[in-house]
C-alpha cells in the first residue's frame, strides 16, 4: 500500500517555474551586504536558467503515468 500523496507535476512545474523566476528576475539585488545589495553568483543565475529551459519543456513530467 502506498503512504505518500503522487505530486501533481504541472503544479509542482509551475510552482518551481516561479521559484527560478523569481531567482532570475532579483539576482541583481539578491544579496544583501553591509553597504547595500549585491549580485547573485552568475553561476546560480546560469544554472537557475538551465533549470527554467527544462521546467519550460516539461522534461521532469512522466510519459509513463498521468493522474485523473
Amino acid at each position: 500500500d502506498a503512504k505518500e500523496s503522487m505530486v501533481l507535476g504541472d503544479e509542482l512545474v509551475s510552482l518551481l517555474t516561479s521559484l527560478v523566476d523569481a531567482l532570475i528576475n532579483n539576482a541583481a539585488a539578491f544579496v544583501a551586504t553591509g553597504v547595500g545589495p549585491g549580485t547573485l553568483n552568475p553561476a546560480v543565475v546560469s544554472t537557475a536558467s538551465q533549470i527554467k529551459g527544462k521546467l519550460a519543456a516539461k522534461k521532469i513530467l512522466s510519459s509513463y503515468g498521468k493522474l485523473k
